[in-house]
């Protein structure tokens, strides 16, 4: 029985009405704050008007086939559940399906086909999509146990197409769109094969084969497949693409019998999904059995809060598509089920999930320059505040709230520049939360005035002095901080440009942590010239010239440099990990390395670790340091030591100690490089 290809299945439809604006209505705000965000994961479904529709019979009955003597329950196809195989469409690039099925000419009420006498079977598909030329589809089919052809004369085996144009069925036995074997033989698995059909698209093809069954068929598993016909079909197309769905059903003949139900859900099983609510559909399959069918839904965490139905199932039909509407709550995962109660038995369906998208959109708010009520710079600061549930993780901004900037990631503050000109401007925000709610558009204002005609007079900046970075490490360059004193100016500094050139180059900027930092820090390389220079901007944009600094060389002596002097045990250890890739190292106290060095300050490059012992560093025999080199974790490459120096040459010396942090298990002095800056 199809009422058509897209209503094959007979549908209940459990429809929830607005009943749920009531029920599911969130709790009172009373002690809500402004600008909070609610949230309804309290809210539940509740069930409402239950509708249900019956499809029209368009198949005939089988040639010499109306019922059987002593059976006198009417007759019809009855047909076991649809399996669908979906697949790309060749034409839209979307998604198709092709399905099998199989089923008998039997009583209704299960009381027929009786044992020894001809019924007829079939096996079919139907086909979807866009593909060139339709389908072509291989059919088999296998039988219960007890049962053969019973191929003849009177009782043919016949091929029905059915073009879904009003028409219903239609024998195509010899036309180009059939190859039909007629007495079909069986394949090396026991099926039988009944050719291969060609048929376009959206349209269904069926063999109906006559049978006969010398034992009784009561509807139940058994030896060799039980009491079941099963179809298979192979589909191919122009892709191509082979799928193999297969159809079922149990037959009976008038013996008592077992009733079959089971229940399945859809690859679309969950569909209109919305932050507010969703559709839900199963498949329940009732051969012979009558009773009441439930979708139950709730909460994950809360069990099944609320009951659609029940629904009466009548045994007339095989089966049923059951679907319910719900209105639901933002950002809230549910479960839910199909249910079936026939004769006191439930039969449930497996637990699906699935979670309502977040549609409340992000909170926030903008604030310029600290809330200062002018400025005379067009350039600002924003300071953003955003909440949302799941995580705000856009921001844009516009001038006039026409205009808008890209979507730049969330962070609380940004640089800004206002529209040009005096007077009041105002700053439009706007906030993205991670499933792409966008939040209403906060705002804020600033009086821009024009800065004081007379200051013409740019800021006096100072000259950067470098040094070395200790406690830090050079694989990646020698750090150098660099210091300069606050500009002087009668306004204040808006912001601090510095640069760097390398070797005579031309000048880079140096990146500041704020516009208005004394300090930053430089990887150099060792052996290159650097020099650095810094200038000051105020507020009404007057620059200052640039005050330079002297040129910076830093230069790395390795522990295998020729004029270093060693004293002691000391023994090589080849680290990929160590400047030059080699270090020395000493365990036991007095060993020592010395050597000359000349420049404004130098560092001692060391590795530090768990098994580090203590150094002791001295300048022309006068001790200046005596460092611990234990660290919980190993590191090499380190800047352990930085010592200023006085002009000339100056013999350094690093000594092992033999003593240990008490947290350290070793008393190891490495020895990897010095770096000494002039």
């Amino acid at each position: 029985m199809r009422a058509s290809f897209a209503a094959r299945l007979f549908t209940i439809v459990l429809v929830l009405g607005a009943v749920l604006a009531a029920s599911a209505a969130p709790v009172a705000a009373k002690h809500d704050k402004p600008g909070h965000k609610h949230n309804h994961h309290h809210r539940k479904p509740a069930a409402g008007k239950i509708v249900a529709t019956a499809p029209d019979v368009d198949r005939p009955a089988p040639p010499g086939i109306e019922g059987q003597e002593g059976v006198t329950a009417s007759w019809a196809w009855i047909e076991g559940p649809w399996s669908y195989q979906y697949e790309l469409d060749c034409v839209t690039g979307g998604t198709t399906f092709h399905n099998a099925y199989a089923g008998y000419y039997g009583a209704t009420d299960g009381s027929g086909p009786l044992t020894n006498t001809v019924y007829y079977m079939n096996v079919g598909f139907a086909v979807g999509g866009g593909c060139a030329g339709g389908v072509a589809g291989s059919t088999w089919a296998s039988l219960p146990r007890g049962t053969s052809l019973a191929v003849s004369a009177q009782y043919p085996v016949r091929c029905m197409w059915d073009a879904l144009d009003g028409k219903g069925f239609r024998e195509i036995t010899g036309s180009s769109y059939s190859d039909c074997h007629t007495h079909p033989t069986a394949d090396s698995s026991g099926m039988l094969y009944f050719g291969t059909a060609q048929i376009p698209n959206f349209t269904m093809f069926e063999v109906w084969f006559p049978v006969i069954s010398t034992q009784p068929l009561i509807g139940s598993a058994g030896p060799n497949g039980g009491d079941k016909i099963q179809s298979r079909v192979m589909i191919g197309t122009a892709s191509p693409m082979d799928v193999y769905p297969r159809g079922w059903i149990w037959v009976t003949d008038g013996q008592p019998h077992q009733p079959q139900v089971s229940i399945d859900y859809p690859a679309d099983a969950v569909t209109d999904l919305t932050c507010t609510g969703a559709k839900t559909s199963g498949n329940l399959y009732n051969q012979f059995t009558a009773g009441n069918a439930y979708l139950d839904l709730g909460r994950q965490g809360h069990g099944y809060e609320v009951t659609a139905g029940p629904v009466a199932i009548a045994n007339t039909e095989s089966a049923y598509a059951v679907f319910a509407n719900w209105n639901l709550g933002s950002e809230q995962a549910y479960h839910w089920r199909l249910r079936y109660v026939s004769n006191g038995q439930t039969v449930s369906g497996a637990d699906q999930t699935f979670t309502t998208p977040d549609c409340v959109p992000p909170t926030g708010s903008v604030t310029i320059n600290g809330g200062a009520a002018s400025t005379e710079s067009s350039n600002v600061t924003l300071t953003l505040a955003a909440t949302d549930v799941t995580g705000v993780t856009k921001m844009r901004f516009s001038n006039d709230g026409t205009t808008w900037s890209g979507w730049n990631a969330y962070a609380t503050t940004a640089n800004w520049a206002l529209a040009a000109g005096t007077g009041t401007r105002t700053v439009s925000a706007q906030f993205k939360d991670a499933a792409g709610n966008i939040s209403a558009t906060a705002t804020d204002s600033i009086q821009v005035t024009a800065p004081d005609p007379g200051d013409t007079t740019p800021p006096v900046a100072s000259a950067p002095s470098a040094a070395l970075v200790v406690k830090s490490s050079i694989a990646t360059g020698v750090p150098v901080k660099l210091t300069w004193a606050a500009a002087t100016d009668d306004t204040g500094i808006a912001r601090y440009d510095v640069q760097q050139s390398i070797a005579g180059g031309p000048w880079t900027a140096v990146r500041l942590a704020k516009a208005t930092a004394l300090t930053a820090t430089v990887a150099v390389a060792g052996g290159t010239a650097n020099q650095f220079r810094v200038r000051a901007v105020d507020p009404a944009g007057n620059t200052s010239p640039w005050a330079i600094g002297a040129k910076v060389r830093v230069t790395l002596v390795e522990d295998s440099a020729a004029g270093s002097i060693y004293a002691g045990t000391w023994r090589i250890a080849n680290v990929p990990g160590a400047s030059g890739g080699s270090l020395k190292y000493a365990t036991v106290p007095a060993a020592s390395v010395r050597r000359s060095v000349s420049g404004k300050s130098f560092a001692i490059v060391s590795g530090i670790g768990p098994n580090r012992g203590r150094a002791r560093i001295s300048v022309d025999g006068a001790v200046v340091a005596t460092v611990d080199l234990y660290a919980p974790t190993a590191k090499l490459q380190q800047l352990v030591s930085v010592v200023n120096l006085s002009p000339g040459a100056h013999s350094v010396e690093v000594k092992a100690l033999g003593t240990r942090n008490p947290a350290s298990t070793g008393t190891r002095v490495d020895f990897d490089a010095i770096v000494v800056m002039n």
